[in-house]
């Protein structure tokens, strides 16, 4: 995960590469969504149902974990391609380069705070 915080703003957004067995997973767990399972990976991240679950799952763990509200993502994007140092996301030592993910996903996280801003998360 890739979580951004813009100094101008209040709360974080983040990028996501969720596991697509714990997904699939969580997603058969609700009789809402289990009807998801056909669509493949890539199809699943970009679900607007599968993102608003997930963003309800990684608020619940910040809240378990004693997050405070300010440190929790109100806005999230699911990534269905893992970050790696081949796209030069992380470094040999699998560590995320901030700067060149800031870069390399910086209109998905500016269309993230426009949803937060037009209250659309």
């Amino acid at each position: 995960a890739f979580v951004h915080g813009d100094s101008l703003k209040s709360e974080l957004v983040a990028v996501i590469v969720p596991n697509e067995e714990f997904l699939r997973k969580e997603l058969a767990a609700q009789s809402d969504l289990s009807d998801l399972s056909t669509l493949s990976y890539a199809e699943l991240c970009a679900n607007k149902d599968v993102v608003h679950f997930m963003l309800k799952v990684v608020s619940a763990w910040g809240r378990k974990n004693d997050l405070k509200g300010f440190e929790i993502p109100k806005n999230i994007y699911l990534e269905s391609n893992a970050f790696s140092v081949d796209n030069e996301i992380l470094t040999p030592t699998l560590k995320i380069k901030r700067p060149a993910a800031k870069k390399n996903y910086q209109d998905i996280l500016d269309r993230l705070y426009e949803e937060l801003s037009a209250g659309k998360n």
